[in-house]
């Protein structure tokens, strides 16, 4: 949507804050849905050109993980001056049953490394 007379984003940076907050609802709410597809389009832009530094680098990542003991964790590679570092993150699945046993016959000697986290559900809490 384009409301005639509304400054582009580039420019605000060069109004007073005085006079940007003199500007209608309708102004600012255009300004804000301007910035956020313009973050959108970057976002993906970021995305298109990981997905492009991952396929021309394919080969080197896969041989430096490949020299690893597990496919996780960082690796770096170097082309030219310049260092690439690929991080895929450890996503482990623990089945809560079962660990919820181990802590049981553990005890306290789990402490040092159990996790608790306590959470509440809102729709459930809004209808009790």
């Amino acid at each position: 949507m384009s409301i005639p007379n509304t400054p582009s984003l580039g420019s605000i940076k060069d109004i007073p804050v005085s006079e940007i907050m003199a500007f209608s609802g309708e102004t600012l709410s255009a300004l804000i849905d301007e910035a956020r597809a313009m973050k959108a389009e970057a976002e993906r832009a970021v995305e298109f050109l990981y997905m492009i530094v991952g396929e021309k680098y394919r080969d080197q990542i896969k041989r430096e993980y490949s020299l690893k003991v597990d496919a996780t964790g960082a690796v770096r590679v170097v082309d030219n001056k310049t260092t690439i570092v690929v991080n895929t993150p450890k996503r482990t699945q623990w089945d809560q049953q079962e660990l919820r046993k181990a802590f049981y016959v553990l005890g306290e000697g789990a402490d040092h490394f159990r996790k608790v986290v306590l959470g509440v559900d809102e729709r459930a809490y809004q209808n009790a």
